[in-house]
């Protein structure tokens, strides 16, 4: 980006070139505050604001996905609890009418939809299908392979757009991951499959994956019995919960 485009004064700019003032040779140059630095160049264009990431290590970084996935269990915990037998019905209707094959393919597509970056509620989806009469293990089989479908997509934009400046400043520590960085491909296999059985979300290690091409195949088989377990202990919790 030229420096016009931070409007620097033009007094500012008819001394870039210069070199260095007299009696300034050898001397260290103090970094620009943030304020100064606003006062002089104005505030950063809109487009490279939004590739200022958040910190990950700061406590809102940490603290937010397991806020999220919580919220979002008990959210749907409080809707099903109030709409069980409207779901139940629901439910009912559709595999009358529809089949479970066509039930099936479309459990598949809203949960590798909703596994992308876009990051949709899973978790809301699992609960709904047990108010419907899915049985656990049948939804844990659909929703494993939809949701690990949907996850390679996560993991080939860290393969192919991983080196990126905009990928880079969104995920800092997608180059050295604690989980792929210098790990052997078994250990790596084994945080994955940990990782993704547990109920936070790991899109981060996913792309790391991708930019370490780490083999796909391996990372898909990897994901599809991790989802199973955790699709499989969330169904049995829900079915506690709703009995």
């Amino acid at each position: 980006m030229s420096p016009s485009s931070y409007d620097i004064p033009p007094t500012i700019l008819a001394g870039i070139g210069k070199g260095v003032p007299k009696g300034m040779e050898g001397r260290p140059i103090a970094p620009i505050s943030a304020s100064k630095r606003e006062a002089v160049f104005g505030v950063l264009p809109a487009e490279d604001n939004l590739l200022l990431p958040e910190d990950e290590d700061s406590p809102n970084g940490k603290i937010a996905p397991i806020v999220i996935t919580v919220s979002i269990i008990l959210g749907g915990l409080i809707i099903t609890a109030l709409f069980q037998d409207e779901l139940m019905a629901l439910g009912t209707h559709f595999l009358r009418t529809y089949g479970q094959n066509w039930m099936d393919a479309i459990l598949f597509l809203i949960t590798a939809i909703s596994s992308t970056p876009l990051f949709l509620p899973v978790w809301g989806y699992a609960l709904v299908g047990i108010s419907m009469g899915y049985g656990v293990v049948h939804l844990a089989i659909v929703m494993a392979i939809g949701s690990s479908t949907g996850s390679l997509v996560t993991y080939f934009i860290g393969r192919y757009l991983g080196d990126t400046q905009r990928i880079r400043r969104r995920f800092p520590k997608i180059a050295k991951h604690p989980w792929t960085e210098g790990r052997p491909r078994r250990v790596t296999t084994l945080f994955l499959f940990l990782g993704t059985a547990s109920p936070i979300p790991c899109d981060v290690l996913y792309a790391a994956c991708g930019l370490k091409k780490y083999p796909w195949l391996l990372f898909w088989a990897t994901l599809i019995p991790a989802r199973f377990v955790r699709y499989t202990y969330l169904g049995l919790g829900f079915e506690f919960i709703l009995a």
